[in-house]
């Protein structure tokens, strides 16, 4: 009698130890799982960029992994691992911060906090601003890249320093937009992060740029305010009327403010309105942004925003702020 592979397979008999081996399998799978889920409900495996406001003259962090706000400046008497500085910027969502000092002659010394220890960088700058683990600088004109920890470099780059200064997701190249005649620039980092080459010249005129995550895609707005996507070196206009242009290092996506208070997402060619009568906003990780709205005269709420759920943050802000040591 002919019989099928099927029926050979439901023919066989499982024994006592093959029942409790699957059993113990099929267990420890849920277990997996379930370990999955709880880390990414704790926020295990997701993204998270803390963002500065100012409140009645006084700057805040607001951290969107835990919810928590503090003061982003620091009173250096009650804090002795900040002890004689007078600003601290904190990056990483905390982790590290970039701390400065103003000087007699309105230069700022600053220096590095990698979670343990101080770092002094410089002892006379203009501006500054950290690009992932490594700090770009302006002094006497010209911008220097530091490793926080031995050495700078002339990047052979004029200034002035502009808001735009990042390092790709992957770490190997840094943008930066600098000079009278805002030329944005791509540097080439190696691996040990003690040589920095390229500077190569990409467009001009330029407002604010950034890469996408987990590419060197790029983004941009110009002059005129419009938005232009970049990739492999070609330019294409998408969108005009842009007052504000971010993304993040986890997601391929372009988030842009428009006049009207419209905030657009970008992704592949593809544009989505996902929030309207927008004073501000900022991109907070895991696809939400943060938004400044219900303005009153020069203030206004923040809240975090998922694309369905506005969450208050904070009321009476007055702007997101973005600047460096200034």
């Amino acid at each position: 009698m002919y019989m099928s592979f099927l029926d050979k397979k439901n023919d066989i008999k499982l024994t006592e130890t093959d029942k409790k081996i699957r059993l113990a399998a099929f267990f420890i799978g849920l277990i997996i799982i379930a370990a999955f889920a709880v880390m990414y409900l704790f926020g295990f495996g997701k993204s998270f960029f803390s963002i500065e406001y100012k409140k009645n003259g006084t700057v805040y962090s607001y951290s969107p992994k835990n919810g928590k706000i503090t003061l982003a400046t620091i009173d250096a008497d009650k804090n002795l691992d900040f002890e004689g500085w007078d600003y601290v910027r904190p990056y990483n969502s905390g982790k590290t911060a970039l701390l400065s000092s103003e000087n007699s002659d309105n230069t700022f010394k600053i220096g590095y906090y990698d979670g343990k220890k101080v770092k002094d960088i410089v002892s006379s700058c203009t501006d500054a601003a950290m690009a992932g683990k490594y700090c770009i600088y302006e002094s006497d004109g010209e911008i220097y890249f530091s490793n926080v920890k031995d050495k700078s470099i002339d990047m052979k780059v004029r200034g002035p320093l502009s808001e735009t200064v990042e390092l790709s997701p992957d770490g190997r190249y840094i943008l930066l937009i600098s000079g009278n005649n805002r030329q944005l620039n791509i540097f080439s980092i190696d691996i040990s992060g003690e040589k920095i080459t390229g500077g190569t010249k990409l467009f001009e005129s330029v407002k604010s740029a950034s890469f996408t995550g987990r590419k060197h895609d790029i983004g941009f707005i110009d002059s005129n305010n419009s938005f232009y996507f970049s990739s492999n070196g070609y330019a294409d206009k998408e969108d005009e009327n842009i007052s504000n242009l971010t993304t993040g290092s986890d997601t391929m996506s372009f988030y842009y403010l428009k006049n009207n208070g419209a905030v657009i997402r970008f992704n592949e060619g593809k544009k989505k309105e996902i929030a309207s009568g927008i004073k501000d906003f900022a991109y907070i990780g895991n696809n939400k942004i943060c938004v400044l709205k219900d303005f009153d005269g020069n203030k206004g709420n923040l809240y975090s925003y998922d694309g369905k759920e506005m969450k208050l943050i904070d009321n009476s802000v007055s702007s997101i702020e973005r600047g460096y040591l200034k």
